[in-house]
């Protein structure tokens, strides 16, 4: 059993703080960290998920990257990050369906100018 613990907080000039801590539960757990150089374009990155499976991800990039999954012309879903903000979702929330919207056989990664680090935990049940 792996367990993710999600911490989020917001504080603000005006107020205290607010934070909670979620837990996501799951069997098995896929790790990323990789270097992807400058100017890759559908760079792959073989992975295996089946999306009811996903619990839990945090995805994060050093640069923008684009990330296509299945195919680079016809991708089953295109996920676009944001340098250094990263995509955190949990599937106990319920507030909005999973980033991870079709099973997975490999991903494509395409970045800009500068070399990136793409770094992920995904939890699966």
């Amino acid at each position: 059993m792996i367990t993710h613990q999600h911490t989020v907080g917001v504080k603000s000039d005006s107020s205290p703080a607010l934070s909670a801590t979620v837990a996501e539960v799951g069997s098995a757990e896929f790790v990323v960290s990789q270097v992807i150089p400058a100017s890759a374009v559908n760079q792959a990155l073989p992975i295996a998920l089946t999306a009811a499976n996903v619990q839990s991800l945090i995805l994060k990039s050093s640069t923008d990257l684009t990330i296509k999954a299945n195919s680079t012309t016809a991708p089953d879903f295109t996920l676009n990050l944001k340098a250094g903000r990263p995509l955190v979702w949990r599937k106990s929330d319920g507030y909005f369906a999973g980033p991870i919207a079709a099973n997975v056989t490999s991903l494509y990664l395409t970045n800009g100018a500068a070399a990136t680090t793409f770094e992920g935990r995904i939890l699966v049940s």
